[in-house]
């Protein structure tokens, strides 16, 4: 397949197959975001900050509750998270940290956004690699999901979505997702599975001893993202999955 440019902004470009690159340098920024609170941004956050790959990954927290930041701190301490951690406050510094990090070693960033971003607000952000969207199987959820994703599309966003199904118990939580979404031109990544264990280490923040669960949740999801963020973006009519 061709590679084509399907972005060109500022000196920032994103191609058909899923590179994006400031000045020519690479850089992925993966954008966490739902106007929904309780979606599992923090809790989907925490597993790519923390098993991502400590060398590779640079994250910010602009979440007033700061879960993301804590926990990484409570799993590595404060030194890890010192290095690991960008100190922005809002969308508007995204592209003063991109022109600071395209081109580095860690050049992988991941933003944890709170709740109540509007669609306007994340469209302003052109250069984005990948929009990260979590979901559970609930009603209410995947309607306000809807809603949030349909406003983007209306606006032209250019990013390319991935739908992270949260909180799956069976095969039944990921069908509903799935039909609710079917028609929307997003992807649909690997689900993060519903466990107690791994829900109570991510609410009481006890980690230590016990990040074995946290991976075995993490790693599936991480690779799927990876094939999203490699995936040709190519205008389409319906939900595809990512493995």
């Amino acid at each position: 397949m061709t590679v084509v440019e399907r972005l060109s902004f500022k000196g920032f470009s994103r191609s058909n197959n899923g590179q994006t690159r400031f000045a020519g340098q690479p850089y992925k920024l993966l954008l966490v975001a739902n106007p929904k609170g309780g979606v599992g941004k923090s809790s989907l956050s925490v597993l790519l900050t923390a098993f991502s790959g400590l060398e590779r990954v640079l994250f910010a927290d602009i979440d007033p509750q700061q879960s993301t930041k804590l926990a990484f701190e409570a799993m590595f301490g404060e030194e890890a998270t010192s290095n690991s951690l960008l100190e922005i406050t809002n969308l508007g510094d995204i592209e003063k940290v991109i022109r600071k990090v395209a081109g580095q070693p860690k050049r992988t960033i991941l933003i944890d956004t709170p709740a109540g971003m509007t669609p306007d607000a994340i469209a302003k952000q052109p250069l984005v690699s990948l929009l990260l969207v979590p979901v559970s199987s609930s009603a209410v959820e995947m309607r306000a999901t809807f809603n949030f994703i349909s406003g983007l599309l209306a606006k032209n966003y250019t990013v390319p979505i991935l739908i992270v199904p949260n909180k799956i118990d069976d095969n039944s939580d990921l069908l509903r997702i799935i039909a609710e979404f079917g028609k929307l031109p997003c992807m649909l990544a690997t689900p993060i599975p519903y466990d107690k264990n791994i829900e109570k280490l991510l609410a009481e923040q006890q980690f230590p001893g016990q990040l074995s669960d946290l991976r075995k949740a993490a790693f599936p999801l991480i690779r799927s993202i990876n094939n999203a963020i490699k995936s040709p973006h190519l205008p389409a009519s319906n939900l595809r999955q990512i493995d």
